[in-house]
């Protein structure tokens, strides 16, 4: 049913390899697959990163957790999602970021029932700006309709290096937005 895109890669100017730095012989990226794994509607988990060298390291980690890669380009992440969706054939896509371990489950599985309820093109948690869930747990839903629009009509740079802002702000999908009181 839903096809979850989580987005990775090694290089990051504050702290190169964040995702997979360990503590107790976990890491980040662990924790997410773990709970992703747990979600009978999710029939696949897709790591998408880069073709950079560095990111090679994503393939020993991927089989290991039985999980699909994609490798695309580093810059213009909306073409990496793109580009990762239409290789999977993913209809119904979830995206989660490798550095937000602390997205809760029991709002992603009633994102799901939103999602199958009303079937947005665009539902999230935390965009647009502002929102109550704390910072690092995002979660996007969108379509491949939508996705593949905002990859044929999106131009500023911003917008294909955030995968979801044209979605957002361009007011040409039909969007949602969950809250919570505190």
């Amino acid at each position: 049913m839903f096809h979850v895109i989580i987005q990775a890669r090694i290089g990051s100017s504050r702290l190169p390899g964040k995702v997979l730095k360990t503590h107790n012989n976990i890491n980040s990226l662990d924790i997410i697959i773990k709970k992703l794994k747990k979600i009978k509607k999710i029939t696949k988990i897709i790591l998408a990163t880069t073709k950079n060298t560095e990111d090679k390291i994503f393939f020993k980690y991927c089989k290991k957790r039985n999980i699909d890669i994609f490798r695309g380009n580093e810059n213009d992440v909306l073409k990496r999602f793109y580009d990762c969706a239409k290789k999977f054939k993913s209809k119904n896509i979830i995206r989660i970021t490798s550095d937000c371990p602390f997205v809760d489950m029991r709002t992603l599985r009633k994102m799901i029932n939103i999602q199958l309820k009303h079937k947005f093109e665009y539902l999230a948690n935390t965009y647009p700006l502002p929102c109550k869930f704390p910072d690092g747990s995002d979660i996007e839903f969108f379509s491949f309709f939508a996705l593949k629009k905002t990859h044929q009509q999106a131009d500023l740079p911003s917008d294909k290096e955030h995968v979801t802002k044209y979605m957002t702000e361009s007011k040409k999908f039909r969007t949602s937005k969950i809250n919570i009181k505190e």
